[in-house]
């Protein structure tokens, strides 16, 4: 019998509710074997996964102990090399000032494949629903998103 293989699914939450949830986020997390959770994922996301799934809290806060980025890794990939479907639950978008890049290069190296399922930034969305578009034909021809968080800085890590 040939063993099934894994898949690591990036799904970014949007902004929380149900209603900014992608539906192929939608999809997949219904058929979660195990989620790594971030901390700002809503309850009413969660309640979209089986009651089966293992969940697993592992969002980082500024500031506070948080799960290591490499026992992150170490758990997507040791479910994903058991043959599970793993959710990695982000908010907003996996790949807006998340680690999705470090988290898809343990991937990679370890032979697992994944899928990104792009979610709604706050970045975006949020000036949208206060009524401000980003940008306007005769207004601004651009926007930037940044970031005050220096990656480099040590933070504090759950040992």
């Amino acid at each position: 019998m040939e063993k099934t293989r894994g898949l690591v699914y990036f799904i970014g939450a949007g902004l929380g509710q149900l209603d900014s949830l992608s539906y192929r986020g939608w999809q997949v997390l219904q058929q979660a074997e195990v989620a790594l959770i971030d901390d700002l994922a809503d309850s009413q996301v969660l309640s979209l996964l089986p009651n089966y799934c293992k969940r697993i809290h592992v969002g980082k806060r500024g500031g506070k102990p948080s799960v290591p980025q490499d026992e992150i890794n170490r758990l997507s990939i040791a479910h994903c090399q058991q043959g599970l479907k793993v959710m990695r639950l982000k908010s907003g978008d996996p790949g807006i000032f998340g680690r999705l890049v470090q988290e898809v290069q343990a991937l990679n190296q370890a032979g697992c494949p994944y899928e990104v399922i792009p979610g709604i930034s706050s970045a975006i969305a949020g000036p949208l629903l206060a009524g401000i578009p980003l940008t306007a034909t005769n207004l601004s021809h651009s926007f930037a998103v940044s970031t005050a968080h220096d990656p480099d800085l040590p933070s504090e890590e759950v040992r």
